[in-house]
């Protein structure tokens, strides 16, 4: 497993995105549309947070986080040489569910790849903690190399 983070803008989801061409691979994103954030799994998408601009913030759908955690559950995850996970970040502090979902996964013995958001909240300060030896900081000076390091890697698993 391998977890890409830095900052805000560096290339995270870009780098995980083109690793992923042509890849059968379960594939997880996030994605915002009309300013709400949505998650998609397979061809489901479900809306996970709703922007409120008179407060300035995204506020989590925790139904729709539960509901997320169970359809992550119920895939045979065994099925998939890859997992490909863009991006965790604060939102998934509001579903205990969710949270134990992620670490399922993280825990799997498939080959993955997981954007995790740089942040503050509790639960990416315990993702750090439990495995830190899997994360690369993606910056300005690596983040061509890391890329294609990558892609080498997920082209031919022994390459690296």
């Amino acid at each position: 497993m391998i977890i890409i983070t830095g900052e805000k803008g560096i290339g995270k989801s870009t780098i995980l995105s083109g690793i992923n061409k042509g890849i059968d691979a379960l594939s997880i994103y996030t994605f915002f549309k009309n300013d709400d954030l949505f998650i998609k799994i397979l061809n489901k998408s479900l809306k996970i947070a709703k922007r409120y601009y008179k407060y300035k913030c995204l506020v989590p759908i925790k139904v729709n986080m539960d509901s997320t955690a169970n359809i992550i559950e119920n895939i045979s995850v065994l099925n998939y040489k890859y997992i490909f996970f863009d991006e965790i970040g604060f939102i998934e502090e509001c579903s205990l569910k969710f949270k134990k979902t992620i670490f399922y996964l993280m825990n799997k013995k498939n080959d993955s790849v997981f954007v995790l958001k740089m942040d503050d909240s509790p639960f990416i300060k315990k993702i750090e903690r439990n495995f830190r030896q899997d994360i690369i900081h993606i910056s300005e000076k690596n983040r061509n190399f890391i890329f294609s390091e990558l892609k080498k890697l997920f082209k031919d698993p022994h390459s690296l």
